[in-house]
């Protein structure tokens, strides 16, 4: 029995001067364990080779194991039409794992023919199908998955966690064209920048979201992590990290420890995290610039107090101006996300957060703003089911730009008021000073009918 595991194409990336696809960690990771527990496997990596899926499906027999990275956006359509082809040249069994695959399970095991899909966190529940596969005996213990069964689908919505990740090996970065994932984002977080993941969960229940790792926040020790970075530093000659967890300076202790380590070892990387606007204070932003955070991302999602409580986001607007304040006396480099068309929100709550735009914009912070899509298992998507929404296909999940527009209109806006201020917010973004340099990029990669589609709003009276 041999594994294969496929991370798909995504079409968007053109592998210009200003794209990069991002290293599939999730992927990486679990080929590590496969590799750890000795299993024969391989890894083809088609978004960064010129490989079709009837060559990929070519290279199975029946009694091969696909492991197929799913998630939402254009590599849908290439991990689709690669399960399509190993079906039709073999009976492998097809392993489907990702964000997208454990939100809608039942959908990805009825619109294509994956055998199973694993819900959560994959490293350990992988070893334990693939240990019962190759006895050939029955998965139907397995918890934390869903699988085809003659006709039925059966399964637990249940996410699975890993309590100690520490006992996971690093990422299999070897098994990959890592030259080909290094990319430089901005010269003040590094010229070779590469991601790492140093913690997963969220113990946050915004109502918007669907924790991708659980709520239970678990990281690994300072000890791994510094090893992690030396290990990158050394083997692929980085000067930047992107760190992904969703709640990087949670930890107060542990972000001290780090620094102080990454000081100690003499380092010398730059990077950048994300954060919680209540976690930002003068000294604690000072300590982890002094060890080389050069960039901060907070996820904001909207400038109204009322919007705020709404959400459930745990944060007030005063935490939210206090934490700017803080980055940009200190000089950090800032982006900020926003989320408009949320269920019960207003035209003057659209205008607070346009207020809040405006304020970041001045001080040369820099925005991203989407539509408000509900996600499965999301506290707020049965609301949307009750309000119309339509569940999607896959294909309609392949299609996803929440800078396109929106399906479900949840405000209490009209369409016309709502793609009036998403426009005057972006663009009011595009045309500030500090990031009409981004407004040529974005005007390059996409069009001028993409950018007319996004004023035009602004200019014919909606």
């Amino acid at each position: 029995m041999k594994v294969i595991l496929i991370n798909p194409r995504n079409k968007l990336f053109l592998k210009g001067e200003n794209d990069f696809s991002m290293f599939p960690m999730g992927l990486a990771s679990i080929a590590s364990v496969i590799r750890e527990n000795g299993f024969e496997m391989k890894v083809i990596d088609a978004d960064t080779n010129n490989i079709t899926p009837e060559q990929i499906a070519k290279t199975f027999t029946d009694d091969d194991v696909a492991l197929v990275q799913i998630n939402a956006g254009n590599s849908l359509y290439y991990a689709m039409d690669v399960i399509k082809e190993i079906r039709k040249q073999s009976n492998a069994k097809i392993i489907t794992g990702g964000a997208l695959a454990y939100s809608i399970p039942e959908r990805i095991l009825k619109e294509t023919e994956a055998d199973i899909v694993v819900m959560g966190e994959g490293e350990e529940i992988v070893i334990e199908l693939l240990t019962l596969l190759k006895k050939g005996e029955s998965i139907k213990k397995v918890k934390n998955i869903y699988y085809k069964e003659e006709d039925k689908i059966n399964g637990s919505d249940e996410i699975a966690t890993i309590k100690d990740l520490d006992k996971l090996p690093f990422p299999a970065w070897d098994l990959f064209n890592v030259e080909d994932y290094i990319h430089k984002p901005a010269i003040y977080y590094g010229k070779r920048c590469l991601p790492m993941v140093t913690s997963r969960g969220c113990p946050f229940s915004c109502k918007y979201c669907f924790p991708n790792h659980g709520r239970i926040w678990r990281t690994r020790s300072v000890d791994k992590i510094i090893l992690e970075m030396k290990l990158l530093k050394e083997k692929y000659n980085i000067d930047g990290i992107q760190f992904l967890d969703d709640n990087f300076l949670i930890n107060k202790k542990k972000i001290e420890d780090m620094c102080r380590e990454i000081k100690k070892e003499k380092l010398d990387l730059k990077w950048a995290c994300q954060a919680r606007a209540d976690s930002i204070t003068y000294d604690y932003i000072k300590m982890i610039m002094d060890a080389g955070c050069r960039k901060i991302r907070l996820g904001v999602e909207s400038g109204s107090e009322r919007m705020l409580k709404l959400m459930n986001k745990n944060l007030t607007l005063k935490q939210v101006y206090s934490a700017l304040d803080v980055l940009i006396k200190l000089k950090m480099k800032l982006r900020v996300g926003f989320i408009l068309g949320m269920p019960n929100e207003t035209k003057q709550d659209a205008l607070e957060t346009y207020k809040l735009v405006k304020y970041i914009n001045k001080h040369k912070g820099y925005i991203s703003i989407g539509y408000y899509y509900p996600l499965p298992k999301s506290e707020w998507y049965e609301y949307a089911l009750e309000r119309g929404f339509k569940e999607r296909t896959l294909n309609e999940w392949a299609e996803q730009d929440k800078t396109k527009g929106f399906e479900l209109n949840s405000s209490q806006m009209s369409d016309k008021e709502l793609k009036r201020m998403y426009s005057k917010i972006l663009m009011s973004n595009v045309l500030s000073s500090y990031t009409f340099h981004r407004g040529l990029l974005y005007l390059k990669k996409y069009g001028i009918k993409r950018i007319f589609g996004i004023i035009q709003p602004l200019y014919n009276g909606e």
